[in-house]
């Protein structure tokens, strides 16, 4: 019975990790509660295929929404496309940088910006992730999420990062990199939203999967106990 539950718990755990996807701003999930793509307001951008493995330019090819100028650049030499339209770097690590055109057509307020990552082999840095007001300093994250399945080239990584910043900057810089060889990048997506109130608070951290899996099996090993007082 133990042994059972046991397993039971690990597989519920393992598959929270698996099958992540790009979050689409729906008014319902963090920490796109206060917006849906299309508000007056809002703006998107979204990277798929890129054309350019190093010192060119990306432009957004899968969609976008007042961010028609973001562009997203790979700064590591030897990097290449792949023939699904990655960009892979086989020798060092990654280097990128998106460029985000001023969010709002009347600067005030505050923004949420939402960064998506979706990655494969070599996993992100995630202490490389930075977002940098024009004239301004670089803040790291308020807010991220990772699930991810798989190890080694099979890995497949989807990073969210989440920042609120006042609405008056000419634009933001978005920075962030592999941990090493073997890097590459799949997809990007970028959403943000203006406007005069407060956001919704971030929600707090969620256990590590480690810790979340202790925390199943705890609660597995208790549910049999009572079972076998009862």
């Amino acid at each position: 019975m133990i042994r059972t539950a046991l397993v039971a718990a690990a597989v519920v755990v393992g598959s929270a990790r698996v099958n992540a996807a790009v979050i689409v701003p729906d008014s319902v999930a963090a920490p796109f509660e206060d917006w849906s793509r299309g508000f007056f307001g809002s703006t998107y951008a979204e990277w798929d295929v890129f054309s350019s493995a190093f010192g060119s330019p990306n432009l957004p090819d899968a969609g976008e929404v007042e961010l028609a100028d973001a562009t997203l650049l790979q700064g590591t030499p030897g990097a290449v496309l792949t023939g699904g339209g990655n960009i892979y770097s086989p020798a060092a690590a990654a280097q990128l940088a998106v460029a985000i055109p001023q969010l709002a057509s009347a600067p005030v307020g505050t923004t949420r910006i939402v960064a998506q990552v979706q990655s494969l082999g070599a996993t992100l840095d995630a202490g490389s992730v930075f977002l940098t007001p024009a004239n301004g300093v670089a803040n790291p994250p308020m807010y991220s999420t990772l699930a991810a399945t798989g190890v080694g080239f099979g890995a497949v990584e989807q990073h969210l990062f989440a920042w609120d910043v006042a609405a008056d900057a000419d634009g933001y810089v978005l920075t962030f990199a592999g941990s090493g060889p073997h890097f590459s990048l799949d997809q990007v997506v970028i959403d943000t939203y203006t406007q005069n109130d407060g956001f919704s608070a971030f929600p707090l951290g969620a256990p590590e999967p480690a810790a979340a899996l202790l925390l199943a099996l705890g609660g597995a090993a208790s549910l049999t106990q009572r079972s076998r007082v009862s």
